[in-house]
């Protein structure tokens, strides 16, 4: 009867209580070793870069946008890239199917130019696992913070010297100067029963001249692993481009 009314007791406390906390680390495993079950998405690269002088307000310089939509599985995917700076505004497209691609710069026409498929996907960080792979050379310390947000993890780092993010941002082509940046930080936001990343942002504060220059990269993951209906643009066919 004792025994009963223990484990009783156990279970209810369970419920009530919940379950033991994942630990951050478990947490970048899980995301790590799930990511081999992601193969379609879609994809939106935000980068925006904001300067503030004192007693001013922040104003933005430029943004740029890249959105794809990506079949890993079947290597096939097509992305816009919106670039707005003062200067102007400019597009760019790209379309590929296995092995072969075709890239339109600006408006100017289809051409082949990137080398190869992994190319393309490294320059406007379009595969999921690069990126995860990216995410696994940040030196994740006991200052990183991990929030249990009921439907998704939200991990941060916020850190003031760029070691533990450098490995990282060199493997996205982006280049820290320690004597510059003044803070930075990166949260990924991880969806709690998949363990799919579903948002990542990096921010990079620097000094210079007094002037604070913010640059933000947010990369945002939906639809994944939903039917996407990828198209080949017809000007492709146009131009005699064959994919």
């Amino acid at each position: 009867m004792k025994t009963w009314l223990f484990t009783t007791f156990i279970m209810v406390a369970t419920i009530l209580l919940g379950c033991t906390p994942i630990s951050k680390e478990d947490v970048l495993l899980k995301l790590s070793d799930h990511a081999k079950y992601i193969e379609t998405y879609v994809i939106e690269n935000e980068l925006s870069l904001h300067t503030k002088a004192a007693n001013s307000y922040k104003e933005q310089l430029g943004q740029l946008t890249i959105k794809g939509e990506i079949n890993l599985k079947e290597s096939k995917g097509f992305i816009e890239m919106y670039e707005d700076y003062s200067s102007g505004t400019y597009e760019t497209f790209a379309y590929f199917n296995g092995t072969d691609y075709a890239v339109n710069w600006y408006g100017d026409g289809w051409s082949t130019d990137m080398g190869a498929v992994a190319n393309l996907h490294t320059y406007f960080l379009t595969d999921y696992h690069l990126l995860i792979q990216a995410i696994e050379l940040i030196e994740m310390n006991d200052d990183a913070v991990l929030i249990d947000m009921e439907d998704y993890y939200s991990l941060t780092l916020d850190a003031p010297t760029t070691q533990p993010f450098e490995s990282f941002a060199r493997s996205l082509g982006i280049t820290l100067n320690e004597e510059l940046i003044s803070d930075m930080s990166v949260t990924l936001e991880i969806e709690q029963h998949t363990f799919f990343l579903t948002k990542i942002t990096f921010m990079v504060r620097e000094e210079i001249d007094g002037i604070q220059h913010e640059t933000v990269i947010q990369i945002t993951y939906s639809q994944i692993n939903e039917p996407l209906q990828i198209k080949k643009p017809f000007q492709i066919e146009a131009q005699e481009i064959s994919l």
